[in-house]
């Protein structure tokens, strides 16, 4: 009984939150719409190699809000507007901005990546995964250069260099905190000595090579007579000179 009336109260607040969250007021929609194209053509100047795309996308959206503008319930008609505003927002416009977003978080992480490394193990670890960083960096901005001329072919285009620019953010950051785990002082069991994997520019990821082991300490003998100890490539104690028995 008790969990029935839960469940009524907790649907009746989600439709609550729905309702109000509901576009009801068209001028208010349509002061929204008014900044948000705006801020679509100032977006079409800053990106003029997605000129072509954005603004077919502005196209659409000034087709609906024309279509909007027609409707006679009050409701309906604040809720088509808001539609429109949204194209604006979203979409290519978003996708573009979000790119860039992620594009200067690989390069603050590729600095931040540089000032961790306590060792050797650490330092060619942090090289490998600092050159396809820069690689991913390159690869996202030359999309952001190059454009496309279709809205399909644009967000296909900003889709594949999210991905990969989204991967190497990831492992960074993998990285970044592995690294940080070793360091003394840092909880959580003995420093290890093997570093994370990280990505190939063919996707596999590889574990870089650690630095050659130092050889092992000679064994020693103890002699029978004086009690010394000598090296196990000598046949005579180094103290007394009595042969090795």
């Amino acid at each position: 009984m008790i969990r029935r009336i839960l469940s009524s109260v907790s649907m009746a607040t989600l439709v609550a939150l729905l309702v109000g969250c509901a576009a009801k007021d068209p001028g208010k929609e349509t002061a929204r719409y008014e900044k948000a194209l705006a801020q679509a053509n100032s977006a079409v100047a800053v990106n003029q190699p997605f000129s072509a795309p954005l603004k077919a996308v502005i196209a659409k959206a000034q087709a609906a809000k024309e279509k909007a503008q027609a409707i006679t319930d009050a409701k309906e008609k604040a809720g088509a507007i808001r539609d429109a505003s949204q194209m604006l927002s979203g979409g290519l416009f978003a996708q573009i901005e979000a790119l860039k977003k992620d594009i200067q978080a690989v390069k603050s992480l590729s600095v931040k990546l540089t000032s961790v490394g306590t060792d050797l193990t650490d330092l060619a670890t942090s090289g490998q995964m600092g050159q396809l960083a820069a690689e991913a960096i390159a690869a996202a901005e030359a999309v952001l250069q190059t454009g496309a001329a279709t809205p399909d072919a644009a967000a296909a285009l900003l889709k594949d260099a999210a991905t990969r620019i989204r991967a190497t953010k990831s492992q960074l950051e993998k990285l970044i905190n592995a690294t940080k785990a070793k360091q003394p002082g840092v909880t959580g069991g003995a420093r290890q000595t093997v570093p994370p994997k990280v990505p190939t520019s063919t996707g596999t990821a590889v574990a870089p090579r650690l630095p050659p082991k130092p050889p092992a300490a000679a064994a020693e003998w103890k002699c029978a007579y004086c009690g010394g100890k000598s090296k196990s490539t000598v046949t005579k104690c180094a103290g007394c000179g009595a042969a090795k028995k």
